[in-house]
C-alpha cells in the first residue's frame, strides 16, 4: 500500500480545525467557568511544559508498541476523547481546578507525545518526489483549516444563543472538536503502516563540537525563557482587562496566525538572498520589544495591527531558525542535536512560565500587574540578545519547502510549531 495524499490532506484539514476551534479557547473556557485570571493563565503554558517532558520519554512507548502508526492513531483517538471529558465533567470542572488542569495536561501530552511517531511515520511513507507536493498542499490546508476553526468558534461564542441543540456554546464547540479529531483519526487509519526501526531512547543528547551551534542552542533556549515569562498572560489580559469580545479575541488570534503564514509563504522564495543569521537577529529584536507595546495599546484596532506585525516577526524568526539548523547541523546528527534543543527548550519554557506565574501571584490581577510582567519579559528578551551568536549564514540552495507541524495558536506568537527533521534525511 502507498501513501494516500487525499486522506493525508483531509487529516491535516480536520486536525487544524480542531486546533483553531478548540485549544485556542481553553483559557476563555476557564474564565467562563469563573476561574481567576492567574489560574486561567496557568493553562496556557504549564500543560505544555509537562507534555514536553513526557514527549522526551515517548520513545520508550513507541519502542514498546513497535509501530509508528499504532502509537500515533491511538494517541489521536485519545486526544479526541479529551473534548468529551470537558463536556461530561463540566459540573466537576466548575469546582475542581486540579481536574481541569489535569485534562488540559493530558490533551497536551497526547498532542506532543504523538509528534515524534507521526513525523517518523509520514517521512517513511512519502517518496522523495512526493514530499514537496504533499507538504506544499498540506501547509495550505493547515492555514485554511486553522483560520476557519478560529472563526467558527469565535462567531459561535459571539453570536450564537446560549444553547445550541440543547448544549451550551462551549460544549457545542467541544463536540465539533471531538468530531474533527475523530474523523482525522479515521483518515489516519487509511494510511499504511511502515517498517519499524527502533527509536533511540535519549532524553538529552550531546551537541556536536561546534562553538556556533552550542551558542545558538543556548541563545534560543534563553530567548524562549524570556518569551514564556509573559506568554501565559496575553489571553486573560485581552478578555478580562481590555474586555474584548470573543469575536475581537478571535480576530486578533487569526491575524497573528495569518501574519505568520503570509511571511512564511513569501520569504521562502527570497530568503536565500540574505544573511539568515541577520534575519533572526532583527526578528529577535522586534519580538523583544513587542511586549512594551502591550503596555500602551488599549484599543482593538491597535492590537490587531500589532498582532499582524507580531506574526510576521515570529514567521521570520521561525524560518530563520529552521534554516540555520538545516545548514549548520550535520544531517546525520540532526536528531541528536534537536533532542538536546527540545530538552533545553522545554526547560526554558518551564522556568520562564513558572517564574512569570509566581511573580503574578504576589499582586492583584489588574492591568498594572500585567504591564509589569510584559515589561520584565521584554527586558529578559533584550538581555538575551547580548548572547546572540553572529555568523554569516547563506542558503547553499533554495529550500523546496519548510515542514512544520502545527500544535497550537497563540496571541503574541501566532502559533506553536515543531520542525520535521525526518523529511530531510532523505536528502543526504
Amino acid at each position: 500500500m502507498q501513501f494516500n495524499k487525499k486522506f493525508g490532506l483531509l487529516d491535516a484539514f480536520l486536525y487544524s480545525l480542531m486546533v483553531g476551534a478548540g485549544e485556542a479557547f481553553f483559557v476563555a473556557y476557564a474564565l467562563e467557568l469563573g476561574y481567576p485570571q492567574l489560574k486561567a493563565a496557568i493553562l496556557v503554558t504549564v500543560p505544555i511544559v509537562i507534555g514536553g517532558i513526557l514527549q522526551l520519554l515517548s520513545s520508550y512507548g513507541i519502542n514498546k508498541v513497535k509501530s509508528f502508526k499504532k502509537w500515533t492513531v491511538v494517541g489521536v483517538f485519545l486526544q479526541a476523547l479529551i473534548f468529551l471529558t470537558l463536556i461530561f465533567f463540566q459540573e466537576q470542572l466548575k469546582t475542581s481546578y486540579s481536574l481541569f488542569l489535569l485534562i488540559i495536561t493530558i490533551y497536551w501530552s497526547f498532542s506532543l507525545g504523538i509528534t515524534p511517531s507521526w513525523n517518523s511515520w509520514i517521512s517513511k511513507l512519502l517518496k522523495d518526489d512526493e514530499i514537496r507536493s504533499f507538504f506544499s498542499s498540506r501547509n495550505i490546508f493547515l492555514a485554511v483549516g486553522t483560520l476557519l476553526g478560529l472563526l467558527l468558534a469565535g462567531l459561535t461564542l459571539h453570536y450564537a444563543p446560549d444553547e445550541i441543540f440543547g448544549m451550551r456554546k462551549f460544549n457545542f464547540i467541544f463536540v465539533l472538536c471531538f468530531l474533527f479529531r475523530f474523523f482525522s483519526f479515521l483518515s489516519l487509519l487509511k494510511q499504511p503502516d511502515v517498517h519499524f526501526e527502533k527509536v533511540p531512547n535519549r532524553v538529552v543528547s550531546n551537541v556536536p563540537e561546534k562553538v556556533f551551534l552550542k551558542e545558538f542552542i543556548r541563545y534560543s533556549a534563553l530567548f524562549k525563557l524570556g518569551v514564556y515569562f509573559s506568554a501565559s498572560f496575553f489571553a486573560p489580559y485581552m478578555l478580562k482587562q481590555l474586555n474584548l469580545s470573543y469575536l475581537q479575541f478571535t480576530l486578533i488570534l487569526s491575524n497573528a496566525f495569518l501574519g505568520r503564514m503570509i511571511l512564511t509563504y513569501f520569504i521562502k522564495k527570497k530568503i536565500h538572498l540574505f544573511d539568515i543569521n541577520l534575519i533572526q537577529l532583527l526578528s529577535s529584536i522586534g519580538i523583544s520589544i513587542i511586549p512594551l507595546f502591550w503596555i500602551f495599546l488599549r484599543s482593538f484596532e491597535q492590537i490587531i495591527f500589532l498582532e499582524i506585525f507580531t506574526g510576521i516577526l515570529w514567521g521570520s524568526f521561525e524560518v530563520a531558525f529552521f534554516i540555520i539548523c538545516f545548514e549548520e547541523i550535520p544531517k546525520n546528527q540532526q536528531a541528536q542535536v534537536m533532542s538536546r534543543y527540545n530538552f533545553l527548550h522545554t526547560l526554558a519554557i518551564g522556568i520562564g512560565s513558572l517564574s512569570g506565574l509566581w511573580l503574578f501571584s504576589f499582586f492583584e490581577a489588574k492591568a498594572s500587574t500585567y504591564h509589569l510582567i510584559f515589561l520584565i519579559s521584554a527586558g529578559l528578551r533584550l538581555l538575551t540578545l547580548f548572547s546572540f551568536p553572529r555568523k554569516k549564514i547563506y542558503l547553499k540552495k533554495v529550500l523546496p519547502f519548510i515542514s512544520m507541524r502545527l500544535l497550537a495558536v497563540r496571541p503574541n506568537v501566532g502559533s506553536i510549531t515543531k520542525p520535521m527533521w525526518q523529511l530531510f534525511k532523505k536528502k543526504d
